[in-house]
């Protein structure tokens, strides 16, 4: 059973984030070095796999969360649902973290570092206790913070007026501005409007938590990022009502807390846009996504665009003049960010053998805005999830994801991390304050 505390030890983080700053950005060619690999075990020998919902570091400290999960002795199955994640430092064992509700009911995790080996995470108490199922009744959305032992005790966030919380395609939790935020798609419950048609924005400032609803039209994808004293801007993937055929186009809003449409970044055109991810400067935004292409065969595409911002910062955006698409078709994207220095993970199918894809995953590292190839490494992941962080100051990139021991009676499932070093020129030290959890969506049952 966690230990929890109490009001005190929130403020005190309340106050160590009003005076975070974004780091400057540094420049440089990077390459990836050669793979290596484990499999999470505890320090007394039991095989652990966590679905990478949300996936980050802080320092040295990994914090892996999700649901389902599973705790193997051998080839028995001791737990299921039973944990929240499992944490560790360095190449150490992992250590099993419990969660501070019932863990049968608690999904759609997100992470964020405050510095410290301590970590900020939100999630779902869900209808069920199957909570790898899809579009699952939200009861309520709760925040605690895990030091490496213990949680504080949970609180429960606002609860919209009106929609129901679609927590599954929930922005990342973003540390910064003095505080936490995190959006959620909020679907309507009217019969004659079955479209989700507004986002709720959830801030959390000197120690409680406060909420903004934004009205969009069928809202997608959402996400978030802080830009220092820009404050706060927020993405929201939603059909541009004046074309005749939207795919989903992606608008800014910012800043908080007025939320302004600040216009158009991206055009939808013929293209579905999925799991959006935006990091920025004073200067422009860095928006990547994954691309489903209308009416052609294949996974679809990555693709990465630069947003100029206005003079003022609070202004409408000035739409990207162009956006940059990954060299082959791919299944899935991940974005990573340290110190300004943009990292891309993204994985692809290369061929079909006897039936089972021959998957690889590829590193990318910014270079002028335009994505650079860096490194490449197999994927024998089982399934399609996985998620990606940088660790140890950026030296070092994890990636996490399902693998089936098959020689096991009956298979066991762990979690396997790649671990590959990233070198820098003009410095290899990319720790900044902000961060991204990755969040995966592979699904077992």
């Amino acid at each position: 059973m966690s230990r929890c505390r109490g009001r005190a030890a929130l403020l005190a983080i309340a106050a160590m984030l009003a005076s975070s700053q974004p780091a400057s950005a540094q420049r440089g060619s990077c390459r990836a070095g050669a793979p290596t690999s484990r499999d999470l075990v505890t320090a007394d020998g039991r095989t652990v796999y966590v679905e990478p919902t949300a996936f980050i570091a802080d320092g040295g400290t990994v914090f892996l969360a999700g649901q389902p999960n599973y705790v193997f002795r051998g080839d028995s199955l001791l737990m299921r649902n039973g944990i929240f994640g499992v944490a560790w430092w360095s190449s150490r064992p992992a250590r099993l973290v419990m969660s501070p509700l019932d863990q049968r009911r608690v999904g759609d995790v997100r992470l964020a570092a405050l510095g410290r080996g301590r970590f900020a995470a939100v999630f779902a108490e869900l209808g069920s206790d199957r909570p790898f199922l899809q579009n699952q009744r939200v009861i309520d959305l709760w925040f605690a913070v895990f030091d490496g032992l213990s949680w504080t005790k949970p609180q429960k966030l606002p609860v919209p007026p009106r929609g129901v919380i679609r927590s599954s395609a929930a922005s990342s939790l973003i540390a910064g501005g003095g505080g936490l935020t995190i959006a959620y798609p909020l679907d309507s419950v009217s019969l004659d409007l079955p479209q989700t048609s507004s986002v709720g924005v959830f801030s959390w400032r000197g120690g409680l938590w406060s909420l903004a609803v934004i009205p969009t039209w069928m809202a997608g994808g959402v996400s978030l990022t802080y830009l220092g004293r820009l404050g706060l801007r927020l993405a929201v993937v939603q059909p541009d009502t004046s074309k005749q055929s939207d795919g989903g186009s992606v608008f800014l809003f910012g800043p908080e807390p007025r939320w302004e449409n600040l216009g158009k970044a991206i055009s939808g055109g013929d293209t579905y846009t999925d799991d959006p991810v935006m990091h920025g400067t004073d200067e422009y935004l860095t928006l990547s996504w994954h691309a489903r292409l209308r009416n052609r065969p294949g996974f679809g595409v990555a693709r990465t665009a630069r947003v100029p911002l206005s003079a003022s910062g609070s202004g409408p955006v000035m739409p990207a003049d162009r956006f940059v698409t990954f060299d082959s078709s791919s299944i899935r994207l991940s974005a990573l960010v340290r110190t300004g220095r943009q990292f891309w993970v993204s994985e692809h199918v290369l061929a079909e053998v006897g039936g089972t894809p021959q998957r690889e995953f590829r590193i990318y590292a910014d270079s002028s805005g335009s994505p650079v190839l860096i490194g490449r490494t197999p994927d024998d992941f089982d399934g399609t999830g996985f998620a990606a962080e940088l660790v140890t100051r950026g030296r070092r990139l994890l990636i996490a994801g399902p693998f089936l021991h098959r020689k096991k009676v009956g298979g066991v499932l762990s979690t396997r991390i790649l671990e590959l070093p990233l070198e820098c020129r003009h410095g290899a030290a990319l720790d900044t304050t902000a961060r991204n959890d990755s969040r995966g969506t592979h699904r077992h049952d």
